[in-house]
């Protein structure tokens, strides 16, 4: 018995130590294909670690949290979040994934907060339900108000620009220049939303778009009035010939003209918009400093 168990010690220990001595040689084929796999995944898994966070939160749960508020979401409602991302220039740069994912956690975590708000100041409970279903909607459509602030500031960055951008290419076109290269020159000089937007049309343009193709989707990339008029008098103007300088010369009058107008419009509507301030904020506070005073020392006379 002991001769039996002396000899299966030492069968196991020729064992181990036969592996351990063949692990330093070559490897075999399974092996290989093993640790390459491996070696795969931890690559894998390094470059989902070196990933942006953004796109770390919109894989996994978060894909799928995304993809069900998308589903609930309805479609106008879908299709005015990719107008809004559009507008103010993230498309291409934001998924729309992510904005789905911001919708829902946001719902989340005010309804939460607010839920908890009644409790906090000893308030009924019947408060909570409706301070959750508050707090749902405030941030359910938070992330769309944050996109349309976002949208409108653009929109008006370029609407400010447009004048400046419509004198020097109208210049430029004088000068002798095309139209591309006048544009090219108002990018270069003009960075910003406009000048963003110009740069996207000629790139349209030099991928192989006509004029009238780029001209027509930078009208539809933005809902400033003043450019789709000018691109309306830029498409005319090409259709029937006429000299694009004499366009853009009284195009860019036009529009300092519409921008004063609307100065004065706004200054006419500021004594109006300073009223209900003055009315329920300022006054009251000088009648508690002025007649206050006067109010004291006549109730200890009397």
């Amino acid at each position: 018995m002991l001769a039996a168990v002396a000899l299966l010690v030492g069968f196991g220990l020729f064992l181990l130590s036969y592996g351990v001595l063949s692990s330093h040689g070559p490897a075999t084929p399974s092996v290989l294909f093993l640790r390459d796999e491996a070696e795969g995944e931890v690559d894998e898994f390094r470059a989902r670690l070196r990933a942006p966070l953004s796109e770390r939160l919109a894989s996994g749960v978060g894909a799928s949290l995304a993809d069900t508020m998308r589903r609930l979401t309805p479609s106008s409602i879908r299709a005015e979040l990719d107008r809004r991302l559009l507008l103010a220039g993230l498309e291409g740069r934001l998924d729309p994934s992510l904005v789905y994912l911001a919708k829902g956690v946001g719902a989340a975590v005010f309804a939460f907060v607010f839920g908890a708000v009644p409790s906090l100041v000893g308030a009924p409970g019947f408060w909570a339900v409706p301070a959750l279903a508050l707090g749902g909607l405030f941030g359910f459509t938070a992330p769309d108000l944050l996109l349309s602030f976002r949208a409108d500031a653009r929109q008006t960055a370029i609407r400010r620009a447009l004048p400046e951008a419509l004198d020097l290419m109208a210049i430029s076109v004088q000068a002798g220049v095309g139209l591309e290269q006048a544009v090219s020159i108002v990018t270069e000089r003009l960075p910003g939303a406009l000048g963003d937007e110009l740069a996207r049309f000629l790139h349209e343009v030099h991928l192989g778009f006509s004029r009238r193709e780029a001209l027509i989707s930078l009208r539809d990339r933005t809902s400033c009035p003043e450019l789709a008029t000018f691109v309306l008098s830029l498409l005319r103007a090409d259709a029937l010939g006429i000299a694009i300088g004499d366009v853009l010369k009284t195009q860019a009058g036009e529009i300092r003209a519409k921008r004063r107008q609307l100065a004065r419009e706004r200054a006419a509507k500021a004594p109006v918009r300073l009223l209900f301030p003055l009315i329920f904020g300022i006054l009251p506070s000088l009648f508690v400093v002025i007649l206050g005073p006067a109010a004291i020392q006549i109730t200890r006379k009397f």
